[in-house]
């Protein structure tokens, strides 16, 4: 098609732009339409020339462009991330970073429910303890509704687990790892659940009679069958002691003592069954007993087990203070009377031990004409294994002294050192509520360690005037003891045998019982009667000045009579005289029969 300049009609080629003549604009001309197309032009809008796109229009196409891009985008970042495959990933991720937010945000109970943050712990602290295959039988991946509507999302949903609780529960309360668990109580036990798989510290509280306490306890769920699981292993329950060293007559009035509850103890020293407590050792429990010297409370003892043995206390500080002293004057006292030979200074003992300490201490030193020196060191005691038996309280005591023994007109030998390990018998005087010895016995088997040393004073008892007196005086009794036995059986023996022959040794040769002998056998074996000795006492004496004595018996007999016999008792005064070292009867002062 030619081209031609409209200004100056040069012709043109058909690539220029402006005429190379005279250099005006070529106009573009439009090719010539064929017979169809104008009649198809006709049809169709006129045509607009292009016009230049507004900025604002632009910014809006661009939005939308950008929009359908990141739609697209998100479409498959969503179809991805909520995955079942991307979820299970996620959540093994959480578990190994041990991010709790996270594995919020993805672990479920079976019934869509969000665990708690304690739940969170508990199954952190299982997931540790297991390995991925096994930690997989208690979870599933499961759908969870959709994302914005659009997209499938996935949870991890834990099998439920359940803990059982079938013990006593009055005033008791659980929570989980500090989380109030849903509960149901029922005829045989409380059910705690559901609960996600985990391993939890049982928070657990208990108010009632017996006090507030807590205590925490580990609890592992982890049943793939979401059975139940007992609490087997938790301390609370009924409770109960045993007195080991309870005497059914001075402890008949005793308890336990659980915060101020009083638990009776039977006559076997077995207490009633109480509870529910902890038996973890939290729970302290006391032994009291009403003894006729005052209430004596034990320690406290814990209670970590349904039976327990305990001991009871018998002495409060303040009696045991006072036994204490009394041991110490008791050690002090038996060394000043072995040394004076006399019981009057036991003023810490019993009559009845008086008694057996003239008869077993003094007498044999008497009769042997043996003077005692000595002195206390110490005594050790052991408050431990303090015990009764028939009504006194038995201490362990060692009494460790020194001693001598010398003869009248001797000075004291050097003395020893001796330890008299013994059980001392304390009894209590309720009228004058004291504390006194009624008993002591040597024993080698006393060889416990001491828990209290008392010091002796050091003081040396030795014999005093008196002392010296009374062994003159009771060694002329024994002389007297030995003679008038002697005596009588003559006097029996010479009735018997109608002989004063018998007697002869025994008596003066012109004193006046020599005839009244005579005569009282020969009436004697005239009536037919005979006697049997059975015993006789010098029960008194008292000298005259001139080396006689006015000695007192009780004497003894079985008479036998022709026709019977009989047992009697005579009072009898004799007058005895010592003659060139030999004792002999002068006179008989009077004799009567005695009930």
């Amino acid at each position: 098609m030619e081209k031609f300049c409209k200004q100056c009609g040069h012709e043109a080629k058909i690539s220029d732009k402006m005429c190379t003549n005279c250099g005006t604009k070529l106009v573009e001309q439009q090719p010539q339409q064929t017979t169809l197309q104008t009649q198809f032009n006709t049809n169709v809008k006129p045509h607009r020339a292009n016009k230049q796109m507004p900025k604002q229009l632009k910014i809006i196409f661009s939005f939308a462009l950008a929009f359908a891009v990141l739609l697209s985008g998100f479409t498959v970042w969503a179809n991805l991330y909520f995955s079942k495959d991307s979820t299970e990933d996620r959540f093994f991720t959480a578990l190994e970073n041990k991010n709790s937010e996270q594995l919020g945000n993805l672990l479920v109970h079976e019934n869509g429910q969000f665990p708690s943050k304690g739940e969170i712990e508990a199954f952190l602290k299982l997931a540790q303890d297991l390995k991925e295959d096994e930690l997989k039988e208690f979870i599933a991946i499961r759908p969870a509704g959709k994302f914005i509507g659009i997209f499938q999302m996935y949870k991890v949903s834990a099998i439920e687990q359940f803990a059982y609780y079938d013990g006593l529960s009055d005033g008791i309360e659980m929570k989980f790892n500090q989380s109030e668990i849903q509960s149901k109580k029922q005829s045989d036990g409380i059910t705690y659940g559901p609960l996600l798989p985990g391993i939890y510290t049982v928070n657990v509280s208990l108010d009632n009679h017996f006090g507030k306490s807590k205590t925490d306890i580990k609890l592992k769920l982890a049943n793939p069958l979401s059975d139940k699981i007992l609490m087997d292993e938790l301390p609370i329950g009924e409770a109960s002691a045993f007195i080991m060293n309870y005497d059914k007559y001075l402890m008949s009035d005793s308890y336990l003592l659980v915060n101020d509850q009083k638990i009776k103890i039977d006559e076997n020293g077995d207490s009633e069954k109480f509870g529910p407590i902890f038996l973890d050792g939290s729970q302290e429990v006391k032994v009291v007993v009403n003894f006729p010297w005052g209430t004596v409370e034990s320690p406290a003892y814990k209670m970590d087990a349904s039976y327990k043995d305990f001991s009871a206390a018998f002495l409060s500080e303040e009696q045991l203070k006072k036994t204490k002293d009394l041991l110490l004057t008791f050690g002090e006292q038996m060394q000043n009377a072995k040394a004076h030979l006399t019981t009057d200074v036991l003023t810490s003992a019993t009559e009845i031990l008086k008694e057996d300490f003239l008869a077993f201490e003094i007498a044999p030193l008497v009769q042997e004409n043996i003077f005692y020196t000595g002195k206390l060191n110490k005594v050790e005691i052991n408050t431990d294994f303090l015990s009764f038996k028939d009504g006194l309280l038995i201490v362990p005591t060692t009494f460790d002294y020194s001693y001598g023994f010398f003869s009248y007109g001797d000075e004291p030998v050097s003395m020893d050192d001796f330890e008299l390990r013994s059980y001392v018998g304390l009894a209590f005087d309720n009228t004058n509520n004291e504390w006194k010895v009624s008993y002591i016995e040597a024993s080698d088997q006393v060889a416990v360690e001491p828990t209290v040393t008392l010091e002796g004073s050091g003081q040396v008892y030795a014999p005093n005037t008196e002392a010296v007196t009374a062994m003159q005086e009771n060694s002329i009794r024994v002389e007297l003891q030995s003679f008038m036995e002697s005596y009588t059986i003559a006097s029996v023996d010479a009735i018997n045998w109608g002989d004063i022959a018998y007697m002869r040794p025994y008596i003066t040769a012109d004193g006046p019982r020599y005839k009244e002998a005579k005569d009282y056998i020969a009436y004697l074996v005239n009536a037919g009667i005979t006697e049997e000795f059975v015993s006789v006492e010098v029960v008194d004496f008292i000298g005259s000045g001139d080396g006689s004595y006015h000695v007192t018996t009780v004497e003894e007999f079985i008479i036998y009579y022709p026709n019977g016999q009989a047992h009697k008792t005579f009072e009898t005064v004799t007058e005895v005289r010592n003659i060139i070292g030999t004792w002999k009867v002068n006179k008989l002062i009077s004799t009567k029969e005695i009930e």
